[in-house]
């Protein structure tokens, strides 16, 4: 009868720890790239919305402070952060050594630009020889570094003012290029029937991707589950987000921006751009493909040799992760009707 008591107590605890599992909540960090605005609209709405409390997660969103000191892909490969929405550098980044894993993209198209006066005609290499160019020159220049090369330039051919400055440089004629987000500073050119011109890389054959959401490799391997679960929350998130702008504007407006102060007609300007730059509906949020992160890959390395087995870590699976959490509950429940077996055969022969 004693035996008896220790397996159902067994069999108890055993199911006391996959219900706790169940039910209660994991408390996650997602990394922002940038301060809060609508680039970030589809976090925002899966928290304000309920879609991670439905998920059993509890999510803090943290923002960038701005600097170029906070290394997003750092804290992210080394667990400091769980989650990260950031762009295409990410697959560099995972070349480089970085324990990184791209869960879906949101924008199909980058919205980084060359921003110029329209005035200046800046339009040919020739144009650009020793022009004034402002973004922050980093080790290694990336999307900006691809761009330049693909023109046929180096920074060498041009005046690198290496700092980050907004619209009115251009105006005041303090540099001829920013570096800049067409769903932002743009907008303070529009509203000022500026006319502008804009140097995007789909214009010279660079498709590079826009902010996707990223994961950390250790995390999807211990806990696929709530990578998945937080994934599609998110995902969830940003249909909402586009499908209802006005709603989520009021939302950044009264919890989410503090930092920027951005006016309601900016956070429009900017959803809209974004939405176009997203492709939806006619792409569905989160859809990304081998070949094209691939491309990216090759576009960020034009003189690294790069395999599309190299960057197959890189590329998350959803298929094959939900496979393995059904293989696993599947095999806790052989393991308590195992027990609950086991236990009945030997509650027969003690009473025979």
């Amino acid at each position: 009868m004693k035996q008896q008591y220790l397996r159902i107590a067994l069999i108890f605890f055993v199911w006391m720890g996959i219900s706790q599992s169940a039910i209660s909540n994991d408390s996650v960090k997602i990394r922002l790239n940038w301060k809060h605005q609508f680039q970030f609209a589809g976090y925002y709405m899966a928290k304000e919305k309920g879609f991670y409390r439905e998920a059993a997660i509890d999510v803090e969103l943290l923002e960038h402070d701005g600097g170029n000191k906070l290394d997003v892909y750092q804290e992210l490969s080394t667990g400091k952060v769980q989650f990260a929405a950031t762009g295409p550098a990410a697959v560099d980044y995972f070349l480089d050594g970085s324990q990184i894993v791209a869960l879906g993209v949101v924008f199909q198209q980058t919205p980084r630009a060359w921003i110029s006066l329209a005035s200046k005609k800046l339009n040919t290499k020739e144009d650009l020889m020793g022009k004034r160019f402002a973004f922050v020159k980093r080790k290694k220049l990336r999307e900006t570094g691809a761009l330049l090369q693909k023109i046929g330039l180096s920074t060498d051919d041009i005046q690198v003012l290496d700092i980050s400055y907004g619209v009115e440089a251009l105006i005041n004629d303090e540099v001829d290029f920013i570096d800049a987000y067409i769903s932002n500073e743009v907008f303070s050119l529009v509203r000022r029937n500026i006319m502008h011109s804009e140097k995007r890389p789909i214009d010279y054959g660079l498709d590079f991707y826009g902010d996707g959401l990223f994961s950390n490799m250790d995390l999807l391997r211990k806990n696929p589950d709530l990578v998945e679960r937080f994934r599609k929350a998110s995902f969830k998130g940003w249909k909402y987000a586009f499908e209802n702008i006005e709603e989520t504007v009021d939302v950044i407006l009264s919890k989410y921006n503090d930092s920027l102060q951005k006016s309601r007609e900016a956070l429009l300007y900017e959803a809209r751009q974004l939405i176009r730059l997203s492709s939806y509906p006619s792409i569905e949020i989160g859809d990304m493909s081998d070949e094209r992160w691939f491309r990216n890959a090759m576009m960020l390395n034009p003189e690294r040799h790069i395999s599309k087995k190299q960057i197959e870590p890189f590329l998350y699976k959803p298929d094959a992760n939900t496979l393995n959490r059904w293989l696993v509950v599947f095999a806790l429940m052989l393991l308590i009707g195992g027990l609950l077996v086991s236990s009945f055969k030997l509650t027969r022969r003690e009473k025979h």
